[in-house]
């Protein structure tokens, strides 16, 4: 899991321009508030999958209710788009720094389930 938290943090650091700016790319650029709805429920479609198959490869107790499940991705989303923006008002951290704060609060929010 550690793997799949560090690239999809990586990801995220890249285009930390946007992540840092998306609340006004989004009320100026009406194509990016629709691309990003976009790329929110292609988001949501890939970790329900990934969820998925890490049930079924035994890392989860149990498979997530949908409920839980919808719950928990909109907690990782808002961790994952908005963390950037935390840690730069709040913080300061470089990016090791700053991965290595994200990193626990991702594992600790599937906790519940393995």
């Amino acid at each position: 899991m550690g793997d799949f938290i560090q690239d999809s943090f990586e990801i995220v650091y890249k285009y930390r321009f946007i992540f840092l700016n998306v609340i006004e790319l989004s009320n100026r650029i009406n194509i990016f508030k629709s691309g990003y709805k976009e790329l929110r429920l292609k988001r949501e479609y890939q970790f329900k999958d990934i969820c998925n198959k890490l049930t079924d490869a035994g890392y989860f107790k149990i498979r997530i209710p949908d409920h839980e499940l919808s719950i928990l991705l909109s907690q990782i989303f808002i961790i994952s788009d908005f963390y950037l923006s935390y840690n730069q008002i709040g913080k300061g951290l470089e990016k090791d720094a700053a991965l290595a704060e994200y990193s626990p609060l991702i594992i600790a929010l599937f906790k519940p389930y393995l």
